[in-house]
């Protein structure tokens, strides 16, 4: 059904003018007053255009509810900004529905009609479908409007980017300040693991001969750490039985109430350390501290070996990520209200290359699971 558009709309008066040059066309003789009454219809659709842009780009940019996400200190995401430019678009009285390819989905607003135009714009391919047959003037309008949604787009995409590079910046920044703090560290540690490795095991309680196996252990993980942060890019990646790795992360959680369960077909896989223990602490420290908002968290972790794949999968049965922090959680820093919002992309930067693979496997209520698995 078409839409009602009243002589009280609010740019009514430019489509009563536009009616009655058309209507006076044919009655027209004089060549002088045709080419002026042409001229006329031109200037009125040049300024119905601008006054429309005007209107749209407003409503995109001074929304009340865009405005509150920039008070409350949110990053407004380029796709949410592609889809509030295209809502706005779909309010021509024209068309009836936009369908629209973008780097970050296929979407749909309103209805499909026979009539339709496709247009592409850099990163985009949008499809417009109209009530009735579009004009020359209606399909110039719609590619400059697009056109113009684009360019903000892609304006929106570079200060994402540019917000990043700060953020890590940033980060980075404190890491290396950081680091004679952890040297320091690092040597106290060493002088506490040689007085724990030269005691005899008969006089250590339980406490005594945990610290005695997980000390040593830690001690080189701050080692590999400082390693990383001197020179990163001489840094490679130590390799350990999977079995090993697996029972030093079970001693080291053991009082955290996390369930551990395994099923190996083989033991014999070597898996790089530091890749393993950063995600799997990652993902674990995330569960911890959002049982701290939800007491009643139960937290399992799985390792799965067979014959073709490794897999190792933290499951929780709280509440789901939202979308909007699910869909950006592994491509750039998200907000969070624990820490930086960086660990797990991170992590997957790390995993480029390696054979391996994070990712989101489960995101419902009583279900949220992550999955490291080989790729290979």
């Amino acid at each position: 059904m078409l839409p009602c558009v009243t002589i009280f709309s609010k740019h009514s008066p430019l489509f009563i003018g536009l009616a009655v040059l058309q209507f006076a066309k044919p009655f027209i003789g004089h060549w002088l007053i045709l080419a002026g009454l042409h001229l006329t219809l031109l200037g009125i659709l040049a300024y119905a255009l601008r006054r429309f842009t005007q209107h749209w780009l407003q409503s995109i940019f001074i929304d009340q509810r865009k405005t509150a996400y920039y008070a409350a200190g949110t990053l407004v995401y380029a796709q949410e900004f592609i889809q509030a430019g295209f809502e706005k678009l779909s309010t021509l009285p024209w068309i009836s529905g936009i369908a629209w390819h973008s780097p970050y989905t296929e979407e749909m607003l309103g209805e499909q009609q026979q009539q339709q135009i496709t247009l592409t714009a850099q990163s985009l391919e949008v499809t417009i479908y109209a009530y009735q047959r579009i004009t020359a003037s209606q399909h110039f309008q719609i590619k400059t409007l697009i056109q113009l949604l684009e360019h903000f787009h892609q304006a929106k995409r570079r200060e994402a980017a540019f917000a990043q590079q700060a953020h890590l910046q940033a980060i980075h920044e404190t890491g290396a300040k950081l680091t004679h703090d952890i040297k320091n560290l690092l040597q106290s540690l060493h002088a506490i693991t040689s007085v724990i490795e030269s005691s005899p095991p008969q006089k250590f309680g339980d406490t005594q001969r945990l610290l005695q196996g997980q000390m040593p252990h830690l001690t080189q993980r701050l080692k590999r750490t400082l390693d990383k942060l001197q020179k990163p890019a001489e840094f490679s990646y130590s390799h350990v039985p999977v079995t090993l790795w697996w029972e030093n992360l079970k001693t080291r959680y053991r009082k955290s109430h996390i369930e551990f369960s395994d099923h190996k077909e083989i033991e014999n896989i070597l898996i790089p350390e530091d890749l393993f223990d950063n995600v799997s602490e990652n993902l674990l420290q995330n569960a911890l501290t959002k049982r701290q908002r939800e007491p009643e968290l139960q937290i399992n972790v799985l390792l799965h070996i067979s014959k073709r794949c490794l897999q190792l999968t933290v499951c929780d049965n709280g509440s789901p990520i939202p979308e909007e922090i699910a869909n950006q959680l592994f491509s750039q820093p998200v907000p969070s209200r624990d820490g930086f919002g960086i660990g797990l992309y991170q992590a997957v930067k790390q995993l480029a290359h390696t054979g391996y693979k994070l990712k989101i496997v489960e995101d419902i209520e009583g279900q949220v699971c992550f999955e490291l698995a080989s790729t290979e």
